[in-house]
């Protein structure tokens, strides 16, 4: 499953293991990872060989982190750009894709703020029913350089997202959010004492 490259942001959906790889542009020099660009790619758990998961979801950008609604219609992934590429932004956006019958459609931005141009939106993360989306913003206003927000999905809508304020960001970073499905919450920081 591991390549020379950088291997990040599983997901495990359906007995099939999403992960994030720059494995088949590893010798180029992306801005962010100082490797490739990454693309999604799936495989069988049991099986080890990663395959490239999506045509349409695949640039000349990073893409990471997938999440699969749990209706299995659409789906969410970290897209960002390489700055010297005119045409794409040079943040972290979050993107969505619907599924028809078996093939994805081209991701959508998800716009959730304001003025989203020059702020970083990623790692999305449904919630086991489906009714909220997990993610990270480095929006001006919070608690830290990037916190931990979530917006409702209603009807097939986004509502308006909420910061989940200071008593879970730290005045650093906190990353990837899990929402479990006892209603806990696992993630990333740096901004506490671990290990």
């Amino acid at each position: 499953i591991n390549s020379k490259g950088y291997d990040y942001g599983i997901t495990i959906d359906h007995n099939q293991l999403f992960l994030s790889s720059d494995r088949q542009d590893a010798n180029s020099t992306h801005p962010f990872t100082s490797g490739g660009s990454s693309s999604i790619f799936s495989t069988s758990i049991n099986d080890g060989q990663p395959k490239l998961y999506s045509e349409s979801w695949t640039s000349n950008a990073s893409e990471d982190c997938p999440s699969f609604h749990p209706n299995d219609s659409i789906a969410v992934f970290t897209r960002c750009g390489i700055p010297e590429d005119g045409t794409l932004s040079s943040y972290c956006k979050l993107y969505l894709s619907r599924k028809d019958y078996m093939s994805w459609s081209n991701p959508e931005e998800i716009i959730l703020f304001e003025n989203q141009d020059s702020i970083n939106l990623g790692q999305g993360y449904w919630d086991a029913e489906g009714k909220y989306l997990y993610f990270v913003s480095d929006k001006p206003g919070g608690f830290g350089g990037r916190d931990i927000y979530r917006v409702p999905y209603i009807n097939g809508e986004f509502g308006l997202p909420s910061n989940l304020g200071i008593q879970i960001n730290s005045p650093k970073d906190d990353y990837f959010p899990n929402p479990q499905a006892d209603g806990s919450l696992r993630f990333s920081t740096n901004g506490r004492i671990g290990y």
